[in-house]
């Protein structure tokens, strides 16, 4: 059994909640954001006297944005620190953020408070039965802190809770806007979606989209004057206003990484616990000790953060933390590809006191574990607190799936850990050994109730009873698998009291899929070597911004590096400017530019083409009025059929993987994928990049050497075993070489020819 701790998840969100944007009041029409390269104390200092008002959340050295006026932007020039024009005009994103945008749909915008409340007043309208409103408590200026109670039918003792809230920070829209979207995703899939239904007859949640709703009211008043401001509505009694909330609870309060100067933006009140709204807040988790899961949700800098803050010592539960934390990055990056940073505050970003993780992880750790995590959401630097409203459902999809899966961590009677690797493709006739380790959590269980069960191409299930091998570890063999079909299976373990656990989080409802076969990479270009890629095509008329392979200079529109990164550093974007210029110089400008892939083969129907792009309009007078399109031919360019349309401006390299099978196109040697970004706006910022393309199959049959047919591996196929090795530069095992390639790796090269030779005569 489980002996003290049950997992209770606390998860405080930081960066960007260390910003100090004292220019609070005034248009900032003209004022840039720059990322700044901070090498020494000195520095800061100099950083400091021309501006302070930072975005970031880094308060040392390193790299930190700092927004500045066009006077300030000249000192800087002249002060010789390096830097970086992030954001060169900070009043078209808050320009951006009205009206309504993405179709006119509810969460394709920001709100103000009083329509957040009235649409999660509609959701207990609709969904009587596991919905409620909560009052959390009354803020400084009297507003009530509204949210919801959701879960299940009948009494929900026993059931772990769930806190998560938004908007302790008022310039942080997007927060607000994800904890909506996560509430109505739940009320609305209860009783059809499996996984919320599950979690929601399981999990008590309590959500409460705006923690600071003075602060937040305020950043509506006389837009966009206060547009950035961070605090609640305190007068300080000196001409100040506002206590930094995340500075104000009581564990370590008053300590480095806060403030006691009542102007900073981390100005920490006169005492812990001195806000109502953080009184509220304490009082309500006091009030639930079978709350288990928290996170504080603020913007920006993409990161999974957990205790401690204030020292850089690891809490006493960091391994549950890590353990939660490293699966909530996992779900979140499957999304959108964005990778959110998880670890430690201290160690992942900087020292903080009296913030809310740390609370209530720290003062509610006796007797129950409260995991309390702060997420960072969207994006890293691009825009900042001023995320175009495009963004808002990404985000919230992306965080719906973190949280879901922590969700599923307390609910779990069990835990199943996945102790064996899986491989990305299985051979005909080979065996797999899928080992798992069961630990108990809220249930105990018998060895004989631990199970693997597993089908071929979605065919009937088989089960398997696993083998106890000590320690809590179980093994499972599945049989030899025929090749070409698909073989799928899942773990699952039952406790003492009827709960289900298993492996992957959501079993039966996913399981794990292996392709049964050879695994050939037909083609893989990392863009390195000059290859047979074509720029230009009838038609293009882009006046900036070509497509050209280079290292990329980055801009906070265009990339820093490749995709590959590490292992190379070439890729094709769309022009390229100098060190240190500016976002829009030589991006894609009067028209349109193409790339076209060398033409390639591919073994079937089911290969898999994959590509890394990037691309970016979201940012200049006329943001979002451009796209990219991807095609594909299968007959060397005669034909084209649609791949997809690029709109999302992700601002992170992002993999898209097709078949040709999906588009309905027959599979042949003549294969061959076109770019096209243009830039047809007034004043539209359009950068893309692409970069690592990859085709690979799964064959049945395993290579023979025999390439001509004629039933025998001899000297006759010499010279076509001496073609595949000088195949095209940048090509790894050309096309119609698969019988070549023995040891399965990306090359037909010497090791092949050995085992070639030893063939000879075999049929």
């Amino acid at each position: 059994m489980l002996s003290r701790r049950l997992v209770p998840i606390s998860i405080i969100i930081l960066c960007g909640t260390c910003a100090a944007l004292h220019a609070a009041v005034g248009a900032f029409s003209g004022q840039s954001v720059v990322r700044v390269d901070v090498k020494t104390a000195a520095q800061l200092k100099e950083l400091y006297s021309i501006s302070d008002a930072l975005w970031s959340c880094t308060s040392g050295v390193g790299q930190i944005d700092v927004q500045v006026t066009p006077k300030q932007l000249a000192a800087l020039q002249e002060s010789g620190l390096s830097f970086k024009v992030w954001i060169e005009d900070v009043q078209p994103l808050i320009d951006a953020q009205f009206p309504v945008t993405a179709g006119g749909t509810y969460h394709g915008t920001y709100h103000t408070l009083a329509e957040i409340n009235a649409r999660i007043q509609q959701y207990v309208t609709d969904h009587p039965g596991i919905a409620s409103m909560v009052n959390f408590g009354t803020s400084l200026e009297g507003r009530s802190l509204l949210g919801l109670r959701i879960t299940g039918p009948g009494s929900a003792a026993g059931r772990p809770g769930f806190f998560i809230h938004g908007g302790q920070h008022a310039r942080e829209w997007v927060s607000p806007a994800t904890m909506v979207y996560i509430a109505e995703w739940l009320v609305t899939n209860y009783g059809s979606d499996p996984v919320a239904t599950r979690l929601i007859d399981n999990v008590e949640w309590f959500i409460l989209p705006v923690l600071n709703p003075d602060g937040y009211e305020f950043t509506w008043l006389d837009l966009p004057n206060n547009r950035m401001w961070r605090k609640n509505r305190r007068d300080n009694g000196d001409g100040t206003f506002g206590v930094d909330l995340n500075r104000n609870w009581g564990w370590q309060w008053g300590g480095a990484g806060s403030s006691g100067n009542t102007a900073s933006e981390t100005y920490r009140g006169p005492s812990a616990f001195s806000e109502p709204e953080t009184q509220a807040m304490r009082d309500f988790i006091l009030a639930h000790p079978n709350i288990t899961a928290y996170i504080d949700f603020h913007s920006y800098s993409e990161l999974i953060l957990w205790p401690w803050g204030y020292t850089p010592a690891l809490s006493p539960d960091n391994d549950e933390f890590a353990y939660a934390g490293t699966q909530m990055a996992d779900r979140l990056a499957a999304e959108h590809n964005h990778i959110y940073t998880a670890g430690p505050v201290y160690t992942t970003i900087y020292q903080t006191s009296g913030g809310s993780g740390d609370w209530v992880y720290g003062a509610n750790a006796a007797g129950r574990l409260i995991l309390a995590m702060a997420v960072e959401l969207r994006d890293k630097g691009e825009t900042g607190f001023l995320l175009p409203p495009e963004q808002i459902v990404p985000t919230a999809e992306e965080n719906l799936a973190a949280v879901l899966i922590l969700a599923n961590v307390i609910a779990e009677p069990l835990r199943v850990e996945l102790l064996s690797a899986v491989p990305p493709t299985l051979g005909a006739g080979e065996t797999l050994t899928v080992a798992v380790k069961v630990t108990e959590r809220r249930e105990t269980f018998a060895s004989n109730d631990v199970s693997l069960f597993y089908r071929l191409s979605g065919g009937a299930l088989t089960e398997a009873s696993m083998s106890g091998v000590g320690g809590g570890e179980f093994e499972a063999v599945i049989p030899p698998s025929a090749c070409g079909p698909d073989l799928e299976f899942y773990v699952t373990a039952i406790g003492d009291g009827g709960g289900t656990a298993g492996y992957p989080a959501y079993s039966p409802v996913e399981s794990v899929s292996i392709d049964v076969g050879r695994e050939v990479v037909e083609m893989a270009d990392d863009l390195e070597a000059a290859t047979a890629w074509t720029v230009g095509a009838a038609g293009d008329n882009a006046t900036f911004g070509v497509w050209t392979r280079v290292d990329p200079v980055g801009t906070p529109a265009q990339p820093e590096d490749d995709h590959t990164q590490g292992a190379g550093s070439m890729c094709f974007v769309t022009g390229q400017g100098q060190p240190g210029g500016g976002i829009g110089v030589n991006d894609v400008d009067g028209g349109k530019t193409t790339l076209l892939s060398p033409i390639f083969s591919v073994l079937g129907a089911d290969s898999q083409i994959s590509y890394a792009r990037w691309y970016s309009n979201d940012q200049g007078p006329a943001p979002n009025s451009d796209q990219m399109t991807v095609d594909i031919s299968n007959n060397g360019g005669q034909s084209w059929t649609p791949v997809e349309i690029v709109t999302e401006n992700a601002g992170v390299w992002v993999v898209h993987a097709f078949t040709p099978g999906e588009l309905g196109l027959a599979a042949t040697s003549q294969m061959q994928l076109r770019f096209v970004a243009s830039d047809y706006g007034q004043g539209s910022i359009v950068e893309a990049g692409i970069d690592d393309l990859l085709v690979s199959g799964v064959l049945c049959q395993p290579p023979n050497g025999d390439a001509n047919g004629d039933g025998v591996v001899d000297t006759s196929d010499h010279a076509a075993f001496a073609a595949c090795m000088n195949g095209p530069t940048g090509e790894t095992v050309p096309p119609g070489c698969g019988a070549f390639n023995f040891d399965n790796d990306a090359n037909v090269d010497m090791d092949d020819f050995l085992l070639f030779t030893s063939m000879f005569g075999q049929p």
